[in-house]
């Protein structure tokens, strides 16, 4: 993507932005309001040593570039200044926890108990915070996800979430409905652990290594998405934010030109480090990763420990995250961390990139000299988590997919037996003409998924039984002009050994679908391309017949995974968590559109009861 140069006065910017922005009303200095390594809850986790963490979330609108970052980038420390949010340097509405973006860092140890307070400053819109990779075991009503495990934070009210933080991993935490997490309501969550096993690979686990890479536009995601939608028209990705900072922007002062500073990871020389770095967009636009000279020594994803793998680039779809670690024995110098987009952000006249930078410590910080943009973030080599393989151009490079890799822990489930329940999902993008909105709309087994008007955590008893698809059976659908709607659920028993087996069907989308499971995560066993000649019947018979090469032993775990295009996945887990669990496409434009459905983990009696105070909502008579 080229940049846009800016040419404006830098008297005249503060004016507007003294109008767009508001005063700061929260003290930094309160560790429960800056999170971080300011909470005493990050720390050295400990045998028998757990903590209540208690963190306090202003949900607000903001301005980025507004009044708070005074002289950003004319004077640099300027950029830094408490609730200055730089965005790329671009003007433009963001929703925001506590005028920070990226949000409060969680740091805490497994087994500590979370207790976060919502309070919702948002003009007019509700919100939820769902604590990605949190498996909210006993306390499915923290899940926060609207309709499913409570009901949304109106304006002016607050919410208390209170969870025990496991499984460890890297995770993060974002709003749940629309948009929000797009225009910069997140996080990260990170879940550390007493003898981690993978701590004999890196010296250094440390809170400044967390890495987040979010799609970023110029503008609020809603004004792109939807108006593609209802106009009939083409997605177009933009750029990445890294924790926050890009230099999508140019400004012009004086002759001269200043852009927003990048973002810097420090290192000492002969140290290992490790990286958690968590990636998120809200259209289709995988991120290639990779660092000058560097190897990345990949040992984690998600919830799951991986025998360690050394490649020289990685891959991620929205909602994934993964951990390697940095050998930094190279020359002291400054090296580009390198960021390329795929997908929708490769698109026409759009080459979606951006950089952030590794410093050693033993030299001067400054920008490395080697050349930047599109064409120079490829990396040949060993690449790990390759999308759309059938398209993409993976010259020179030697491919090692997710299902390759092995589980390094000694313990797992034993799903090599028969599974108790078997679903099929055909993905799909189907368009309807004589609809008011056409689409194309990604769907599951070619029907869009109805939200109940209450929470089925709490109050499933006033969903309607004709509102609900069971188990894939739509005779309970409703359509208009062919295009149907449905609060899809799928039950099944405690302790059942549950098979889902997604097929990506779709003939003009080429698309690898990361298919994100709450409250649980799981084995992924086989993970094939097929072609464009691949039917959901195809699969199955291959499924039912033996013939599709799955792998049980050491077989890697995620909680989020890509679909391949045109091609299939199979995952298994144990159904050990009761309650009710939506399970999506992260891509936040997807799972709007209806790409969802629902596990019901349980019998009504199984399902964890909310606190006798828990709020309430559904229709009035």
């Amino acid at each position: 993507m080229k940049k846009l140069l800016v040419i404006i006065d830098f008297y005249l910017i503060n004016i507007i932005n003294g109008y767009l922005s508001k005063s700061l009303d929260l003290n930094y200095s309160n560790p429960n309001i800056s999170g971080g390594i300011n909470h005493d809850c990050y720390r050295e986790c400990k045998n028998h040593d757990k903590k209540s963490c208690y963190y306090e979330f202003v949900v607000s609108q903001d301005t980025s570039m507004s009044y708070s970052c005074k002289n950003c980038p004319f004077v640099l420390s300027d950029c830094y200044l408490e609730g200055c949010i730089t965005g790329g340097g671009h003007v433009r509405t963001v929703s925001v926890v506590n005028h920070m973006l990226p949000g409060p860092s969680i740091q805490v140890c497994e087994g500590d108990v979370v207790k976060v307070n919502v309070i919702n400053k948002l003009h007019s819109e509700s919100t939820t915070i769902h604590w990605h990779g949190i498996h909210q075991n006993n306390t499915n009503y923290m899940d926060g996800v609207p309709f499913i495990s409570q009901c949304p934070v109106l304006p002016n009210n607050k919410f208390i979430y209170e969870f025990i933080a496991s499984p460890s991993g890297t995770h993060m935490w974002h709003s749940h409905i629309g948009f929000q997490e797009a225009d910069g309501l997140h996080g990260s969550l990170i879940v550390r652990k007493f003898n981690d096993s993978l701590s004999k690979y890196y010296d250094y686990d440390i809170a400044e290594h967390v890495m987040i890479i979010w799609h970023w536009y110029d503008t609020t995601t809603e004004s792109k998405l939807s108006t593609a939608l209802h106009r009939f028209d083409n997605v177009y990705g933009y750029g990445f934010l890294i924790n926050g900072l890009s230099s999508q922007v140019l400004f012009n002062k004086n002759n001269q030109t200043f852009n927003i500073p990048k973002k810097i990871f420090h290192v000492d020389k002969n140290k290992k480090y490790r990286f958690r770095v968590i990636f998120n967009s809200p259209i289709y636009c995988p991120v290639q990763v990779s660092i000058d000279d560097h190897k990345l020594l990949v040992i984690a994803s998600e919830t799951g420990e991986i025998e360690p793998v050394e490649v020289d680039s990685f891959m991620l779809n929205a909602g994934e995250r993964y951990d390697f670690v940095l050998n930094a024995n190279k020359k002291p110098k400054n090296y580009w961390i390198r960021y390329r987009g795929l997908g929708d952000c490769l698109k026409k006249n759009i080459k979606a990139s951006e950089v952030a930078v590794l410093h050693y410590n033993e030299v001067e910080n400054n920008e490395p000299s080697e050349a930047i943009g599109y064409e120079n973030s490829y990396r040949s080599g060993v690449l790990l988590n390759p999308v759309n393989i059938l398209q993409e151009n993976y010259q020179n490079c030697s491919l090692i997919k997710f299902v390759d890799l092995n589980n390094s822990k000694d313990f797992q489930d034993n799903i090599s037996k028969i599974p108790d329940d078997v679903f099929y999902f055909k993905f799909s993008f189907d368009t309807y003409y004589s609809y008011f909105i056409p689409g194309p709309y990604p769907l599951i087994n070619n029907v869009a998924f109805d939200y109940p008007s209450s929470p089925l955590a709490s109050q499933a008893d006033e969903t309607p039984a004709e509102k609900i698809c069971q188990n894939g059976n739509y005779t309970n659908k409703k359509c208009i002009d062919n295009f149907c709607k449905c609060l899809s659920i799928y039950n099944v028993k405690i302790g059942s050994l549950v098979e889902m087996v997604f097929v990506d069907t779709s003939s003009d989308h080429d698309q690898d679908h990361p298919m994100h499971i709450h409250g649980h995560d799981f084995y992924v066993v086989s993970m094939e391309t097929i072609g464009s000649n691949i039917t959901l019947d195809y699969v199955k018979h291959l499924n039912q017949q033996g013939l599709i090469k799955k792998k049980f032993n050491r077989a890697p775990v995620k909680d989020n995974v890509n679909v391949p295009t045109k091609g299939f996945l199979v995952i298994r887990f144990i159904a050990k968590n009761p309650g009710y669990w939506i399970a999506h496409c992260h891509i936040a434009n997807h799972m709007d559109m209806g790409m969802n459905f629902v596990l019901k983990v349980g019998d009504d009696k199984d399902i964890p009861k909310v606190p006798g105070n828990f709020p309430k909502c559904g229709h009035f008579y």
